[in-house]
């Protein structure tokens, strides 16, 4: 059965379930409205979906439940085999994890496809990937933290990732795994010119005096991706500053292992 399909067969009995125990539903499908009429936000897919509507989640307070019919579903509780039981759980209340978001601030001109861009913040759920521009090309990339350097490197790009988000793009790229209730950041270079540039773990506050920023001193300047959302292009005299949100998702947990042991039985 196709992701598509099985999402579907998932939908229908997760509704029965829902109507059968009184429960109004609104379906909804890609990007989120406004959710401040709903109690609660289930979502049926993979971590995108979780990615897309926690962010929204969060923002109006509502607890959210992922159901996984993707792949890994690193973020999701349950999969498509014990959905409706768990919604059932879900109903009569459960334990969450608590996921910590982050606010990325460009500052400066932010140049956009069709002109200017006028959003200046993106909350930051899983990672925030700042990339080359071009292949023969490599930025220079400088990070700081509290007014200090922390690193300076030429690679191909840097990623800033949540603990949530250190299952994600991060690991792949050589970063370690940390526990996903964690307020810290992950700042892992991606393919650095360099023998000393490693990732390193810092703590990370809610203002610009403990937050992390990052530039790329190159002419064509970087990209930066948001939770893998469309890339906004970072000029040269940018900078991006990354602090801890007031925000915080309310993930549904249902698992019985540990963070470890799911970790690498996923992996």
């Amino acid at each position: 059965m196709s992701g598509k399909a099985k999402t579907g067969t998932v939908l229908t009995k997760v509704l029965k379930v829902l109507r059968k125990n009184g429960v109004e539903t609104v379906v909804e499908h890609g990007s989120p409205g406004d959710l401040s009429e709903f109690d609660a936000v289930i979502t049926i897919g993979g971590d995108g979906a979780i990615l897309r509507y926690g962010k929204a989640a969060a923002a109006y307070g509502l607890p959210l439940l992922g159901i996984n019919t993707g792949n890994l579903g690193f973020m999701a509780a349950l999969s498509s085999d014990n959905a409706e039981q768990g919604v059932l759980k879900f109903l009569k209340g459960v334990g969450y994890s608590r996921r910590a978001l982050f606010s990325v601030e460009l500052k400066s001109c932010v140049y956009e496809p069709g002109g200017l861009g006028t959003q200046r913040r993106y909350l930051i759920l899983n990672d925030a990937v700042f990339s080359k521009v071009t292949y023969s090309h490599l930025p220079t990339f400088r990070v700081g933290k509290c007014g200090r350097s922390l690193m300076k490197f030429r690679g191909d790009g840097l990623i800033v990732s949540t603990a949530g988000g250190s299952t994600a793009y991060s690991l792949s790229a050589g970063g370690p795994v940390l526990e996903s209730e964690l307020t810290c950041a992950l700042i892992t270079p991606n393919c650095p010119h360099s023998l000393r540039v490693r990732p390193i773990v810092v703590a990370l506050g809610n203002n610009d005096k403990q937050c992390i920023t990052v530039s790329a001193d190159e002419n064509a300047g970087a990209y930066l991706s948001v939770d893998g959302e469309p890339e906004i292009h970072v000029g040269d005299s940018d900078k991006a500053e990354i602090i801890l949100s007031d925000l915080t998702l309310n993930l549904a947990d249902f698992w019985e292992e540990s963070f470890a042991q799911r970790t690498w039985r996923k992996l």
